[in-house]
């Protein structure tokens, strides 16, 4: 069975949806924008950088960067409300 290709925005907004509850679980104590960038400067950029020095296998793209932000919000949106309806 062949699966069907991803879009790779989609899979950047997933994976750093994920990355952001993980660091909102783990290191709870920093507020959110911190988690925010955290994930934004250290993963995303750090696969983009990664992607512009292996040219040949890769391509970096800005839009992967604005992928990873939109899901890293949305990971804290997610967590936002599951705080909030733990705590209520």
């Amino acid at each position: 069975m062949k699966l069907p290709k991803i879009n790779d925005k989609i899979l950047h907004a997933v994976v750093s949806c994920m990355i952001e509850i993980v660091l909102a679980l783990t290191i709870h104590q920093w507020a959110p924008w911190q988690r925010f960038l955290a994930n934004i400067i250290l993963f995303g950029g750090g696969k983009e950088i990664y992607d512009m020095m292996h040219p040949d296998e890769h391509d970096a793209d800005w839009y992967d960067l604005a992928a990873d932000a939109v899901g890293a919000l949305i990971g804290e949106v997610i967590i936002a409300i599951i705080w909030n309806v733990v705590m209520a």
